[in-house]
């Protein structure tokens, strides 16, 4: 495609001309249309630019002349696809991923545990759009195992239900940015760009596999600007995704490459769980179109993406310097948007953005289903390596939390399927674990890490629980709605805790990590431990087979960045929100999750969970107080 456009994205050379005897565009003059036909003189100049923002002089793709400016923009596979393409194609310059993976493993069966519901979502999408040719095997197996069983003969006696084969694994690794960012030592090596022999791909009347163009080369590696857009409401491809694609570009891209990361509200909607709340029209990405970031003269600082992403590629592509908003005269790409920013949302879903001629950029709709809480702020850091992961990098005072799971009562954490087949993330058990202050705010941003202990009573059963950040507000009462009010053991005497009190604790962002704990029966004695206690995090289980066929995979290490993170630490899923005085933060377990649907224990039962956790605090802060010209009050008289 881009040496397509090479050739052909070029203007007749009277085209722009207006006293040129040629001044108008032909589409059917052959002359205008097709450069292998059209003279020198009547064919111009590219529309293109190069990399030294001249014009291009040749219409040869593979010359040096050849190579154009050139950035990629896209959402969900369209932003994975990003990461490769520049990976092999040194031409790509400037790269806007959005929505979008790190390590196809991890977003497809975290923790050993598939998603069910996205999975049999992709499957079905890839067969509404396969051109009427078979699945591909990976996707028709993966599907299966997944909803299924795992029947690979390499994976006995480790095949369970419910498990991606190792099979397919491995051929998940190496698709994604972690096939490079890991310097391949989690992921069996990829050679880079070489051709692949399936006669499905094959042009009509093609004998023999297709050549490796000229400009791409066989060793992938980090190369283009990378600004990462990435929403933490998002159950396909989560926050940890994001921050792991900008920490390996932060980490490894040659000196001067630009690197900025976006975290924001949403993302992919799973239609049992939503998000419904977003700051924009299209309903399929559910991408901020507007976002707070930073404080400036004591207001938020309002960013319309749309904007800022026309700038950052104006900047990268063309030499054109944004004005100087910073003050520190350099009219560079920090003028554009900050190095990392976490957005937080407003709480208060009275304030909703407004529409049309108020609040040019936003296209979104304030219906009363839709309304949107939008980012009202947004926690500002000078590198993505400054975003906290556990106490690394939280300003609070930050230690590890202690968890007993035995303080919810003799059952411990109740696993199994939902008794109440109508409730989306139902029941639930809250275990509170930090208390914000008096007189204090706080946000919370960033991974939260866990070392936890899971211990069962039967080792022959399979027991599975998801484990999310719950935020029990206890300032929804107050009166001014910043937190000023009450706290959580006097509200909790005088309303109940079921739906719809104010005080049933909040699954943020509608994220859980499964905790999967899989039988160790007698049988398996020579290769795993039979014991009644497991850890989180832990190595992928079949990694105890002798000699394995495959790649360690340990959730719990960033490979983005070697020892960024110690492997006896497991991640959660990353978070934000604004917490005000009284806010209960602690953790919610579930025995079942849309995401992961029909993967739960096969009867009740109960765990006893201990160990820490780390949250990412962030230090006590000033919430916003006032409330833009561009935002309504729709409780105001």
């Amino acid at each position: 495609l881009v040496n397509w456009s090479v050739v052909h994205l070029r203007e007749h050379f009277n085209f722009d001309d207006p006293g040129g005897t040629d001044s108008a565009f032909d589409p059917m003059n052959d002359a205008h249309t097709n450069p292998n036909v059209a003279p020198d003189a009547a064919w111009g100049r590219s529309l293109l630019l190069t990399d030294s923002k001249t014009r291009l002089t040749s219409t040869s793709a593979d010359t040096a002349q050849g190579n154009p400016a050139l950035a990629t923009i896209g959402y969900s596979w369209g932003g994975l696809f990003q990461f490769n393409a520049q990976s092999v194609d040194p031409r790509v310059d400037a790269m806007i991923p959005m929505g979008t993976g790190f390590d196809l493993r991890y977003t497809l069966a975290s923790n050993d545990t598939p998603k069910t519901a996205w999975i049999t979502i992709m499957t079905a999408f890839a067969g509404r759009g396969g051109n009427g040719e078979p699945l591909p095997l990976m996707l028709s197996d993966g599907n299966s195992e997944s909803n299924g069983a795992n029947t690979q003969q390499n994976d006995i006696p480790h095949n369970k239900p419910h498990q991606i084969s190792i099979k397919n694994y491995k051929k998940l690794g190496p698709n994604a940015a972690v096939a490079y960012c890991d310097g391949n030592q989690a992921v069996a090596p990829d050679p880079g760009f070489l051709p692949f022999d399936d006669p499905n791909e094959r042009d009509p009347g093609q004998t023999t596999v297709q050549a490796v163009p000229p400009n791409a080369v066989t060793s992938r590696a980090v190369r283009a600007h990378l600004f990462m857009i990435q929403g933490y409401g998002d159950t396909l491809f989560n926050f940890n995704e994001g921050f792991d694609n900008a920490r390996c570009w932060e980490n490894q891209a040659a000196a001067g490459t630009d690197v900025r990361l976006l975290q924001q509200t949403s993302g992919h909607p799973l239609p049992a769980i939503g998000p419904d709340h977003y700051a924009g029209q299209d309903q399929s990405m559910y991408l901020d179109e507007i976002v707070h970031c930073g404080i400036e003269g004591g207001i938020p600082k309002k960013y319309v993406m749309r904007d800022v992403g026309l700038a950052w590629y104006d900047f990268h592509l063309r030499g054109i310097l944004p004005p100087d908003s910073n003050g520190d005269t350099s009219h560079d790409a920090d003028d554009i948007f900050p190095r990392a920013c976490i957005t937080q949302t407003n709480t208060n879903t009275d304030l909703r953005l407004k529409t049309g001629d108020d609040n040019p950029g936003f296209s979104g709709t304030n219906s009363s289903n839709t309304a949107y809480q939008f980012s009202r702020e947004g926690a500002v850091f000078d590198s993505i390596a400054d975003i906290p992961t556990g106490c690394a990098g939280a300003t609070s005072s930050c230690v590890p939390i202690a968890v007993d799971t035995a303080e919810l009562g003799q059952q411990g954490v109740i696993t199994g399927p939902n008794p109440d087949p109508n409730a989306a993330i139902a029941p639930q058990q809250f275990l509170p674990l930090y208390t914000v202050p008096d007189n204090m705010s706080q946000v919370l941003a960033g991974i939260p890490l866990a070392d936890l202990q899971i211990t069962r009573s039967n080792p022959s059963a399979e027991e599975i629980v998801y484990v999310g950040i719950g935020v029990r507000r206890c300032h929804a009462n107050s009166a001014d709605n910043t937190g000023s009010g009450n706290n959580c053991e006097t509200v909790l005497s005088q309303i109940p805790m079921a739906p719809p009190s104010p005080l049933r604790a909040e699954l943020l962002h509608f994220q859980v990590a499964p905790v999967r704990v899989f039988p160790t029966p007698a049988a398996d004695a020579g290769m795993q431990t039979i014991t009644n206690t497991a850890p989180f995090p832990k190595d992928e289980p079949r990694n105890t087979i002798a000699n394995p066929p495959h790649y360690a995979m340990r959730f719990g290490d960033d490979p983005a960045v070697p020892d960024s993170t110690p492997l006896e630490k497991g991640r959660l899923v990353g978070v934000s929100t604004r917490l005000f005085t009284g806010d209960q933060v602690g953790l919610l377990f579930f025995g079942e999750h849309p995401v992961y649907k029909t993967i739960s224990s096969a009867s009740p039962g109960s765990l006893t969970i201990s160990g820490t956790v780390e949250l990412p605090l962030l230090d006590a802060s000033a919430a916003p107080s006032n409330i833009p010209a561009y935002v309504e009050n729709t409780s105001a008289p």
